[in-house]
């Protein structure tokens, strides 16, 4: 599944009416954003607490 697969899934779905396409990108960018923060950390050695 791709970015704007996952941003036009959540954008469409029932059971979240209330949110817009916009919102559901924010949410995606602000999800993935930190996952990377996670890899990254790993892959430097740090930790995540």
């Amino acid at each position: 599944m791709t970015r704007s697969e996952l941003i036009a899934r959540l954008a469409a779905h029932s059971h979240f009416p209330q949110l817009t396409t916009k919102d559901a990108e924010l949410s995606v960018k602000a999800i993935l954003e930190d996952v990377r923060d996670i890899f990254e950390s790993f892959y430097f050695g740090s930790t995540v607490e």
